[in-house]
C-alpha cells in the first residue's frame, strides 16, 4: 500500500520529512566514515599528546547512550626510558562524548581506572615532540591512582 498526500499541506509535510530522513541518512554515512573513536585514532592521539609510545591491548567503540570508546590496559612507554618500564598505566580508559561534541572536538568524560604514573629519575620535565592537543575534556575522573616517584 503506498501513500499520496491528498492536500498541498500533506506534500509539504511529506517532503520536508523526506528531507529530515536524508539528512539523517548523509549524517550517519559522515559519522560512520569519520568516526573519531577508533583503536588507531585513539592511541595516535595519546601518543601525539604524550609524546611517548602507547599500547591498548583491548578496544571496543561505544554508541549508546553516548558516543565514545573503552580503552583496557592501556600503557604508555616514554620514548627518553630506556628501561622499557612503562611510565603510565591504566586498567581502563572511558571515553565519552555528545553528539554535538563529535562536531566541535569536546568529550564530555574522561574516565581512568587503576592508573599507575611513574616518574623515573632524570626524566624530563617536559615532553619534548608533544603536540598540544585541540580536545576539551569537561570532566576527568582517575579512581583508584597512583603517583610514584622512582629514584632509580
Amino acid at each position: 500500500m503506498r501513500w499520496v498526500p491528498k492536500s498541498r499541506a500533506g506534500w509539504i509535510v511529506a517532503g520536508f520529512a523526506s528531507l529530515v530522513i536524508l539528512g539523517l541518512i548523509i549524517g550517519a554515512i559522515m559519522l560512520a566514515v569519520r568516526w573519531p573513536f577508533t583503536k588507531t585514532n585513539i592511541t595516535r592521539q595519546l601518543e601525539e599528546i604524550s609524546a611517548s609510545k602507547v599500547e591498548i591491548q583491548s578496544f571496543r567503540a561505544t554508541y549508546f547512550p553516548r558516543p565514545g570508546c573503552v580503552a583496557e590496559r592501556v600503557i604508555f612507554h616514554h620514548h627518553q626510558d630506556a628501561s622499557g618500564k612503562p611510565f603510565i598505566s591504566l586498567s581502563s580508559m572511558r571515553i565519552e562524548s555528545s553528539i554535538p561534541g563529535l562536531f566541535s572536538k569536546h568529550l564530555a568524560r574522561v574516565t581512568a581506572q587503576g592508573t599507575h604514573v611513574t616518574i623515573g629519575h632524570g626524566m624530563q620535565e617536559g615532553f619534548a615532540g608533544a603536540k598540544k592537543s585541540q580536545l576539551v575534556v569537561q570532566e576527568l575522573i582517575a579512581d583508584n591512582s597512583l603517583l610514584e616517584f622512582s629514584s632509580a
